[in-house]
């Protein structure tokens, strides 16, 4: 049976087993971004890369999981156009730590217009 049929998807770190439905938003969210970035990376080998395009994807993130989130976009990035906005002021702060490290371009709509 699919996770989507009851089982469990995931482990927490005591190695019990946990449903989606049971995972945090911020769990939940990270489960469905790797689905779709494995999706995006498979698709690639057999095609051209297609733009990944996500609207607050870290919303229910905490920092570290953020900052470790967009290291993996900025990593993902360098074979597929990424786009991501936010209206979070520490999302943008941390891809202009990226910016800095030459790995991202951060661009504030605001200002662009």
């Amino acid at each position: 049976m699919s996770a989507l049929g009851g089982h469990a998807p995931g482990r927490r770190q005591s190695g019990a087993s946990v449903s989606v439905a049971a995972m945090s938003d911020g769990t939940r969210d990270q489960l469905f971004l790797a689905f779709r970035l494995a999706s995006l990376e498979n698709y690639a080998t057999a095609a051209e890369p297609l733009p990944f395009v996500a609207d607050d994807l870290l919303v229910h993130f905490d920092d570290i999981r953020s900052s470790a989130t967009l290291d993996l976009l900025a990593r993902f990035g360098e074979t597929n156009q990424v786009l991501l906005f936010t209206h979070h002021q520490s999302v943008r702060d941390g891809a202009r730590r990226l910016e800095a490290e030459g790995s991202t371009a951060v661009i504030e709509l605001d200002q662009a217009i």
